[in-house]
């Protein structure tokens, strides 16, 4: 809901959805489904991640861009909510593969992010936990 509601505030989205859709590379990607407003027709999927780094972490980011064309709409449920399953069947199908496919479909390149190395939560935590004693320490010779 929070990554929807930053892509649709965005000055050229007229319509956005956001949905997780499967993929062999990396399980579930974030892909969101926009229609650009008529003046904004040349928005790939590197602008689009730019400008809501802004307000999100990177995990959040869409990975996919579909953009809705002239006459598609979104499938609803009798509550009017979006039919994601439909959707994602209909607006980000599949290949044999399992990968993404769909000439209106941008899907970024993941493969190097699969492979970082990230730091360890323990490593992390003692950095600061050093940081942290400096900082007291320095605050209880002003003190004395």
């Amino acid at each position: 809901m929070e990554v929807e509601a930053k892509l649709t505030a965005l000055p050229y989205v007229s319509e956005g959805y956001i949905l997780p859709v499967q993929d062999p590379q990396c399980d579930t990607r974030t892909a969101a489904l926009v229609r650009f407003h008529d003046s904004y027709d040349k928005i790939d999927l590197g602008s689009l991640r730019r400008d809501l780094a802004h307000d999100l972490p990177a995990y959040q980011l869409p990975t996919v861009l579909r953009s809705l064309r002239e006459g598609e709409t979104v499938p609803r449920t009798w509550s009017d909510k979006t039919a994601m399953m439909k959707v994602i069947q209909m607006f980000f199908p599949q290949d044999t593969e399992d990968k993404i496919c769909g000439d209106a479909t941008e899907v970024m390149d993941v493969s190097g992010f699969m492979k970082m190395k990230t730091t360890k939560l323990w490593e992390f935590f003692n950095v600061t936990l050093e940081i942290l004693v400096t900082i007291v320490h320095a605050c209880e010779l002003r003190h004395h």
